[in-house]
C-alpha cells in the first residue's frame, strides 16, 4: 500500500479509530509516524472494496483495509474515507491527502 503524504496545510484532518480528531499537517504527520514506529515486524494491509471519486482537482476514496495479523492470518478490519486534491509541483501533479477518516469493522454485525 502507498503512503499518501498530507497536504502540509492548517486544514488537514485525520481520525484513525479510536483516536482523537486531529487538525493540521503537524499532528496528522506525527500520528502517522508514530503508527509506523509502533510496528515491530512487517504486516501486509490488503486493501479491497476501493470506490473513487474525482470532481476537478479533488478524489474521495472508500476501501476496506484487512491489517495481517501475523502467520498470513487476518486481523482488523477498517472502513477509511481519504480525500486527496491534486496540486502542481512543477510540471507534475500530485494527489496529497487533506482528510481521512477511519473505522473498526466488527465482523459478524
Amino acid at each position: 500500500m502507498r503512503f499518501f503524504p498530507p497536504c502540509q496545510a492548517p486544514h488537514v484532518k485525520c481520525c484513525h479509530p479510536g483516536r482523537r480528531f486531529l487538525i493540521g499537517y503537524s499532528e496528522v504527520i506525527q500520528s502517522w509516524q508514530q503508527m509506523f514506529s509502533d510496528i515491530k515486524e512487517k504486516r501486509k494491509i490488503s486493501v479491497t472494496e476501493i470506490r473513487i471519486v474525482t470532481a476537478s482537482d479533488m478524489a474521495w476514496v472508500t476501501c476496506v483495509e484487512t491489517f495481517d495479523r501475523g502467520m498470513g492470518q487476518d486481523g482488523m478490519q477498517i472502513l477509511s474515507t481519504n480525500i486527496f486534491r491534486a496540486q502542481r509541483v512543477g510540471r507534475t501533479t500530485k494527489w496529497l491527502l487533506e482528510g481521512r477518516a477511519s473505522s473498526r469493522l466488527i465482523s459478524g454485525l
